[in-house]
């Protein structure tokens, strides 16, 4: 480990996180940042939440289906009425 606990791979991560970012803007997601970089996501996640930078990201969308269990089971109750 080296400053501030990161190594010299870390480092070289989070740099291209941030050069990366300082060109294209923070409204990405971490995956689509660390696609652009060519390093896994679960990687790019742990710097960036150890850096304190995970707020910056921009939110993957929610999908629809499966957020609201109670909407979706009378939208296939209703499905079945109207077939």
């Amino acid at each position: 480990m080296t400053i501030a606990g990161f190594t010299p791979r870390s480092m070289r991560i989070l740099a291209h996180v941030h050069n990366g970012c300082t060109l294209r803007g923070w409204d990405q997601t971490i995956a689509e940042v660390a696609e652009a970089i060519s390093e896994r996501t679960q990687t790019v996640r742990a710097l960036v939440t150890c850096r304190g930078w995970a707020d910056r990201f921009r939110l993957p969308p929610m999908p629809l289906s499966g957020r609201y269990p109670l909407i979706d089971t009378v939208d296939d109750a209703l499905e079945v009425l109207t077939a």
